[in-house]
């Protein structure tokens, strides 16, 4: 699943359960959202004393996450240990994934608030839907670390207001029909505002901006 949310192989991928013993963490833009993802080792009854730490590490990241992807097999009915820890994270933020919808279902899924998403995890079926529920479930405000929170400063704001008028003056050009030269000129202002944002546009009152936040010495 990791591989699949993240576009490329990072993950080792084994049908033998307990292959991931330790978390691994990577980032990555779901919808323009940055998302850190910590693949964790699955919970069951460790059979090693190495397979008990990553168990271990593995709650710790359950403790930490503002929410979790619950992943569950499709293809294979519920089990007492599934059922308690569906119970355990009842009051986690999370959503439910159903893996492995490709072969025969056997799963029967109790009833809960929020229906799963199914997915497929070798075909890739259902990642993007599963993409469209972290990026609703981020926006829903249930999410409120720190990293989800974006601070921005007078001068964004007003670049970025300068960008929606000049956007707006654009579109009622064209409803107007009027020349494509102040179409694009209007195009050509809203997008600059945006760089100023971004990164990619730099005018000499931009720099003067930046620099008279910083006292500078030697």
């Amino acid at each position: 699943l990791l591989n699949q949310l993240l576009g490329h192989e990072r993950a080792i991928v084994s049908p033998i359960a307990g292959t991931t013993r330790d978390t691994i963490e990577e980032t990555a833009n779901v919808r323009g959202i940055p998302v850190v993802f910590i693949d964790t080792a699955g919970l069951r009854e460790a059979k090693d004393e190495i397979e008990s730490e990553g168990i271990r590490r593995s709650r710790e990241s359950l403790a930490r996450a503002e929410f979790i992807l619950h992943v569950l097999d499709a293809s294979e009915p519920l089990t007492k240990e599934d059922e308690m820890f569906l119970a355990e994270f009842s009051d986690k933020k999370r959503i439910l994934v159903l893996n492995k919808t490709d072969l025969p279902r056997k799963l029967v899924m109790p009833t809960l608030k929020a229906s799963p998403v199914d997915v497929c995890c070798v075909s890739g079926n259902g990642i993007q839907q599963l993409k469209d529920a972290i990026k609703s479930l981020v926006w829903s405000g249930a999410v409120t670390n720190e990293m989800a929170q974006v601070t921005i400063n007078s001068r964004h704001q007003d670049a970025l207001r300068r960008a929606r008028e000049a956007g707006q003056l654009a579109l009622d050009a064209l409803r107007a029909e009027a020349s494509l030269e102040f179409v694009a000129l209007d195009l050509r202002i809203s997008a600059n505002a945006v760089g100023e944002v971004v990164g990619k546009t730099t005018t000499e009152d931009l720099l003067d901006s930046i620099f008279s936040t910083f006292c500078l010495g030697k």
